[in-house]
């Protein structure tokens, strides 16, 4: 009797931590029933000696660190911890070179291991890169420059390439650079992934002053770029193609100017848009929001899309984080000039 308490018990929690609500965020750190084991990737993209072993300090110089030389330097196999080394030395500018053509592998950092801070550990996860809390800093990931998400490393639900949180003054450049997951095989039915939108390029949140541009974002998970919550930000010459949910979707901007940028050929699950406009609360906003010459074509539903509704039916809403949000009667405004809808 005690042996079957015990295995309910087991079972409980096991079920208890296996939740995903309705977004498709898996609510705590599970084995995967796929592969029967925790996510593939604290088996196969990380080793103790990656892990545990800390990383030498970075050498900066002038203010400049070269990232090939950080986390005990450029690893072909996972170079994740080289970049989040270089990106938290304290330099100003982060130079991320090409590597004779060889990807920068990376890979979420499994959420259990001590190097995951507390405030992520609930995703079960950290994203591969996490730029958080960071002011005037420049990344440049040079021309011929290729991050690759490690093959089977983003199957938690919520496993993004890059995320950005309350940043201020941050650059993200990447002409002639790349980055690039593995859409064919989320995709996939033989691969057994769970259904997620959210297996995303790069996320914005809560920041201000940021810039990306030059960059290809392709192949993901989910949308190329994600935009919450920001102000005062310039997209430009961004090539966003072959997406699994948008090219770009924004869900809370003002001043935003998105130029000479290509949002196509989206295909996975909807709302399949090159871009989307989506406020989730009142308080959301969309306001000076310009796309100038921008090119929307062959995605699988539609080239651009806004569902202002949130915003304009004026209903109250509890949101954990903000509160009870109501709208403020925030004007709307949205242009387009010189874009291409096909």
């Amino acid at each position: 009797m005690l042996l079957l308490l015990v295995w309910a018990l087991l079972a409980a929690l096991s079920i208890a931590t296996s939740v995903i609500d309705s977004s498709g965020r898996r609510l705590g750190a599970v084995a995967d029933r796929a592969s029967q084991r925790l996510w593939p990737f604290e088996a196969r993209a990380w080793t103790p000696a990656l892990l545990n072993n800390p990383a030498p300090p970075c050498p900066v110089t002038n203010g400049v660190v070269d990232a090939s030389r950080c986390g005990g330097g450029f690893n072909p196999v996972n170079a994740t911890l080289a970049l989040r080394s270089a990106l938290s030395s304290g330099a100003h500018t982060v130079r991320v070179p090409a590597m004779g053509g060889q990807p920068w592998h990376v890979a979420p950092i499994p959420g259990t291991d001590p190097i995951c801070p507390v405030d992520v550990k609930q995703w079960g996860h950290c994203p591969a890169l996490h730029l958080f809390n960071l002011t005037d800093l420049t990344l440049v990931l040079e021309p011929g420059t290729e991050l690759l998400a490690i093959r089977g490393a983003f199957r938690n639900p919520n496993a993004v390439m890059i995320r950005v949180e309350y940043c201020r003054n941050l650059s993200i450049i990447g002409s002639g650079a790349a980055i690039r997951m593995w859409r064919e095989d989320i995709m996939d039915p033989a691969q057994h992934y769970i259904h997620s939108e959210n297996r995303g390029g790069i996320a914005v949140y809560d920041s201000s002053m940021v810039s990306i541009t030059g960059l290809e974002i392709s192949y993901t998970g989910g949308d190329g770029l994600y935009l919450e919550d920001v102000n005062d930000t310039v997209v430009s010459t961004v090539n966003c193609h072959h997406n699994y949910r948008q090219g770009l979707s924004v869900a809370s901007a003002t001043n935003l100017l998105v130029a000479d940028s290509t949002f196509s050929d989206t295909n996975g699950t909807a709302p399949m848009c090159g871009v989307d406009l989506e406020p989730d609360w009142p308080f959301y906003r969309l306001s000076n929001i310009s796309f100038v010459r921008c090119d929307f074509s062959r995605n699988a539903n539609c080239g651009f899309v806004m569902n202002p509704y949130v915003i304009t039916s004026g209903f109250s809403a509890w949101n954990p984080t903000h509160g009870f949000g109501a709208n403020d009667n925030q004007s709307i405004s949205v242009t387009l000039d010189g874009c291409t809808l096909a």
